[in-house]
């Protein structure tokens, strides 16, 4: 039996579009179980809600999470930038993923 693998991706999505679902069904067939992250701030354009609910009703079968922690948007101004966007995913998600799927630069720094 083997381990299952996990993964996340994780976004502003705004608003989702197809290159978001291209990224959505490749990451979904990559891994056994899958999060999508909606990351929402207050004065964002689109509601986060909406955002979220958008996700939610283009992947009815993923588990689709909302983030709503005000974490800081720039490494430059914070040198535990990275250390606190982890901690805030890890007590969101249900599980540590294996892969963290992202069509931004920072997916690497945050894998």
């Amino acid at each position: 039996m083997t381990t299952p693998t996990r993964g996340m991706v994780l976004g502003k999505f705004m608003p989702p579009h197809l290159g978001h679902q291209y990224l959505f069904e490749f990451a979904r067939e990559y891994v056994d179980e899958l999060a999508i992250v909606v990351e929402t701030e207050r004065n964002q354009p689109i509601p986060g809600e909406l955002r979220y609910s958008w996700v939610k009703e283009m992947f009815p079968t993923v588990n689709v999470l909302h983030l709503t922690d005000e974490n800081p948007q720039d490494p430059s101004e914070y040198p535990d930038f990275w250390t606190i966007w982890r901690n805030s995913l890890l007590r969101l998600l249900p599980f540590t993923p294996d892969y963290v799927f992202a069509s931004e630069n920072y997916g690497w720094k945050l894998a």
